[in-house]
């Protein structure tokens, strides 16, 4: 949670090196993600964003974790009227395939909720999480971020893959800055349509005690905690880095 809210690499790398990439592969092509069409030349720095995807695609896979862990198809066109009005077809949706486990989809929400914080305070008190990006040399640049309703990507780049150029302050852009301004204008729109619903926490999340230094269940000796959110059956072991030994104190 913490490396995720300092957008630090080495997390994701550790845990696609741990999952393996075939593992990694078959979630991608789960979330829709088609350049994920094989294992074939794609490394654990996929992670990173060494595999392009199409931004589309990745803004609807963000919408897996909105819809609690099912997926729905890009569909772009809703409904076809006729010159008269007559509604001629219309989508329908099925409400989606389960894709990722539920309670995995929350604690992922819990953690980009997390990291939006005061990136996303201006949108007049609907909740939402969020995630930047930025590519090598700033070419591309994206926030993503989404209610319980809707989500929405801005990507900022040149279409030639080109350089951007630093701002008028002499600074280099990136995610945050050079796309979280559209985010907020669009968001601060559109979200009056909606409801300000919460993130719902669904039933197998519990909370524990962890210690700072280890990551794993706290223990009296393990001096600094905090509580984090785990699915239930699946708690870290019981910290064994401390113990308490009686030494003898020769004055």
């Amino acid at each position: 949670r913490n490396m995720l809210r300092q957008s630090r690499n080495r997390p994701a790398v550790v845990a696609a090196d741990m999952m393996g990439v075939d593992m990694m592969v078959e979630m991608y092509q789960r979330l829709g993600l088609s350049s994920f069409k094989t294992r074939k030349d794609v490394g654990i720095s996929a992670v990173l964003g060494a595999v392009e995807v199409k931004p589309a695609e990745q803004f609807n896979a963000y919408a897996v974790l909105a819809n609690k862990g099912k997926y729905n198809p890009l569909q772009p066109i809703l409904k076809i009227l006729d010159r008269d009005g007559k509604v001629v077809w219309e989508f329908k949706p099925d409400g989606g395939k389960q894709v990722v486990d539920e309670r995995a989809a929350y604690l992922v929400t819990d953690m980009l909720y997390d990291y939006a914080g005061d990136t996303v305070k201006g949108l007049k008190g609907y909740p939402a999480a969020a995630k930047t990006g930025t590519s090598d040399n700033n070419k591309d640049m994206y926030f993503i971020g989404y209610t319980p309703e809707i989500v929405t990507g801005i990507f900022v780049g040149n279409n030639n893959n080109g350089p951007v150029k630093k701002d008028s302050t002499g600074t280099w852009p990136y995610g945050y800055n050079a796309s979280r301004g559209a985010w907020m204008a669009y968001m601060n729109r559109i979200m009056p349509r909606y409801p300000k619903t919460p993130f719902t926490r669904p039933a197998g999340i519990v909370e524990a005690s962890v210690c700072l230094i280890s990551g794993k269940l706290a223990t009296p000796t393990c001096g600094a905690t905090f509580t984090e959110k785990f699915i239930d059956g699946k708690l870290p072991p019981l910290d064994d880095s401390f113990t308490v030994k009686n030494v003898c104190l020769d004055l």
